[in-house]
Parts: C-alpha cells; sequence; structure tokens
C-alpha cells in the first residue's frame, strides 16, 4: 500500500480478553479473537490479525487488500460484517518473516540507488 501511494492506518491490533469483551459491533468471543486472545492464538503477544484503515476513505485500502492481499498472504474474512478486519492466510510466522526480508531488500535497493546517485 506505501508503495501504491495509500495512506493507512491500524485501527485496532492486539486486545487482550478483557478489551475484546468490551469491544463494540462484531466481534469474537473473548478468548477466541485473532487479535490476541490467549485460546485461539496461543497466548498474549501473538495476535494475528488487525484491523485498518485510512483517513481518505478505508475503503480504498480495503479494496487494495482485496486485490493484492492474496501476494501478501494477506485476506479480510468478513468483507460485509467486519470490513476493516485483515488477517493471514496460512502460517503468520512464515508471512511476518517474508514481509520483513522484502522490505530489508527495497530498503536496501532504495540505499544502493541513493548512493550510486550520490556518484
Amino acid at each position: 500500500m506505501d508503495a501504491a501511494g495509500i495512506r493507512w492506518s491500524i485501527l485496532s491490533r492486539f486486545r487482550d480478553d478483557y478489551r475484546q469483551t468490551i469491544a463494540s459491533g462484531l466481534k469474537a468471543g473473548a478468548s477466541n479473537s485473532l487479535h490476541g486472545g490467549k485460546a485461539r492464538t496461543g497466548g498474549y503477544g501473538h495476535g494475528q490479525a488487525v484491523d485498518i484503515t485510512s483517513a481518505e476513505g478505508a475503503s480504498e485500502v480495503w479494496r487494495w487488500i482485496d486485490a493484492h492481499g492474496g501476494k501478501y498472504g494477506l485476506y479480510r474474512p468478513m468483507p460485509d460484517d467486519d470490513p476493516a478486519h485483515v488477517q493471514p492466510k496460512g502460517s503468520w510466522h512464515k508471512l511476518a518473516a517474508s514481509l520483513r526480508e522484502s522490505r530489508a531488500r527495497m530498503a536496501a535497493q532504495a540505499r544502493a540507488t541513493g548512493e550510486a546517485s550520490a556518484q
């Protein structure tokens, strides 16, 4: 999304079981949330979902996820009922490592291009 010029933001990420019980709207049960509930994700700090938006209009962000998220292992499982909710398909550990490596490569390429331009 950054490369596409879309300004996005995280609405909600980790929620412990208590915060899950007081969250409003459509939501999973306290111990069954992919946002970090202890039973579903295997413990606190292991959240696997985020809710995302954009100041310019969240639907642009959601359309991007629908069109390109699969390339990054991401999808919106409830686009009508909870459109902001994004989670990984498959192993989120492998997805996180892959995204981290991709970002590191992009940063190294940008540095190399900047150094070549400066010479």
